[in-house]
């Protein structure tokens, strides 16, 4: 059945499908438009937005560091609009700037006039020193991004305002990308700023924003923030036509949808490119029966390279990573070793180049397709039964090794997309220092204990199972919690 007439016929609501129940949904998936050249100087364009980005990278991270220092890393937090400091000195109401100026803080208060929430909670205002009242309760204050861009203004001067947003906020979210874990505790990245000795360098060439470039589909045309001003003060921006795009959405620049601008490397090529990030209409399918899922958990160690749980009739089992596979990642390891930095001097660059593209490209294609060949039968038989599967979300770093885990986290929810089968990939965080009998956790001691034996041991309760199957199972009831 056509994706499309579906999604026409179902806008209404949910529509009951064989096994599973069909409704609107929409994801969000990169559109490319080809850029030509000779239309928009890019080059020049991010060499002048990496310039004001490391003038930013470098104010901002020693500001920030005086601001740790000063009230301690477990009391800020630091987030792309708002700088929250847990202080409820009100004596101490301004803070001074990097540009020697003083600025107001905002104060947090609590529960002010017994005011609530839609939910019924408590309801909290941000209000400035003059407007504190005798009974306010305050809990902690802010700096704002206004008064970051104004300082900002004094280091990049003649820069509109929003030009200083887009800066500021895409560093922030940098720094918060290079520290693992972080939305899990919000005072880690203070600790790590606390720790280092200069900014952590740009990895990207590319220009990032969320509301910095507007597309006009109807005249086919891109619009782009400049850091430029005009006569009145406000924003300059600058048109040019695309001559090429891979979306075939009317796309408006609303919606909170972000973007990059891509320098293309070719010499001959003769577009650059703009990936955006925007939501498309798509189909979910959900199962009837909340307790017909599939947990898959992914693990380093061969034995236990996937273990699947079927929630539904209570079974685990386990697939060995094969030799094949295992010749793969072999290979890989071999490639890598002749073409590092030991041996580099012994490998000339024209015969190091086929080589690193057999790492990059030819060995992972392969394992795809392993990967989709033990997947498909499994797959077709959900579609039949009526059941899901709920993927391990784990990232797998340097420190655990490449063993292709990631390539099932990419592989087999395509290859569910194609055949109408629910797929959740699952945050792997507790699954498996938690017990899928009573919910409860254990503690790093007791976990590294299960880890060595292989068998999951509850101290709160009778239960006693695999450890690879405890964490599966742990999967699949999450995604029947998150279907209910």
């Amino acid at each position: 059945m056509n994706p499309q007439f579906l999604i026409t016929r179902l806008n209404t609501g949910v529509k009951n499908m064989s096994n599973f129940i069909v409704v609107d949904s929409t994801e969000v998936r990169g559109s490319k438009f080809m850029v030509s050249k000779e239309a928009f100087d890019l080059e020049s364009f991010l060499e002048t937005y990496r310039d004001d980005l490391r003038i930013t990278t470098y104010s901002v991270f020693n500001y920030l560091k005086d601001i740790i220092s000063k009230y301690g890393p477990e009391n800020v937090n630091i987030n792309p609009q708002q700088i929250v400091i847990q202080n409820d000195d009100v004596e101490d109401s301004y803070y001074l700037g990097f540009d020697g100026n003083s600025y107001d803080f905002k104060f947090g208060v609590y529960n002010r006039d017994g005011e609530l929430k839609k939910d019924g909670t408590p309801k909290n205002q941000w209000v400035d020193a003059k407007d504190l009242k005798e009974s306010d309760t305050v809990t902690c204050k802010k700096i704002t991004d206004t008064s970051i861009k104004d300082m900002l203004e004094s280091v990049l001067p003649s820069t509109n305002n929003a030009w200083r947003s887009n800066l500021l906020a895409y560093y922030i979210k940098m720094l918060k990308s290079r520290i693992r874990g972080d939305k899990f505790n919000k005072h880690k990245l203070c600790d790590a700023m606390m720790n280092m000795n200069r900014p952590p360098q740009l990895r990207s060439e590319t220009f990032h924003t969320k509301d910095g470039f507007k597309i006009n589909t109807s005249n086919k045309t891109i619009s782009v923030l400049t850091r430029d001003v005009d006569e009145k003060g406000k924003p300059v921006r600058t048109t040019f036509p695309y001559e090429f795009t891979t979306s075939n959405l009317n796309y408006d620049g609303k919606g909170g949808a972000g973007g990059n601008f891509t320098l293309t490397e070719k010499k001959n090529a003769k577009n650059n490119v703009i990936d955006v990030a925007e939501e498309k209409d798509c189909l979910k399918f959900i199962p009837e029966d909340p307790t017909k899922w599939y947990g898959i958990d992914c693990n380093v160690n061969a034995d236990n390279w996937l273990t699947l749980y079927d929630l539904n009739e209570k079974k685990s089992f386990k697939w060995k990573r094969g030799p094949y596979a295992q010749r793969l990642i072999d290979k890989v390891k071999q490639l890598n070793k002749e073409i590092g930095n030991k041996d580099r001097a012994n490998i000339k660059s024209k015969h190091r180049r086929p080589k690193r593209i057999q790492v990059v490209k030819l060995i992972p294609r392969k394992m795809d397709k392993y990967i989709a060949s033990i997947f498909l039968p499994l797959v077709k038989k959900c579609k039949a039964n009526g059941k899901g599967l709920a993927i391990d979300g784990a990232n797998f770093g340097s420190k655990m090794g490449n063993y292709y885990q990631q390539n099932i986290q990419r592989v087999v929810p395509k290859l569910c997309r194609q055949m109408g089968v629910p797929c959740l990939e699952v945050p792997s965080r507790g699954t498996s220092k938690t017990c899928s009998a009573c919910g409860k956790t254990v503690t790093p001691a007791q976990n590294k204990k299960f880890h060595e034996t292989g068998v999951f041991d509850c101290p709160h309760c009778d239960n006693v199972m695999d450890e690879a199957s405890n964490a599966a199972k742990n999967i699949a009831l999450y995604a029947s919690r998150k279907d209910n």
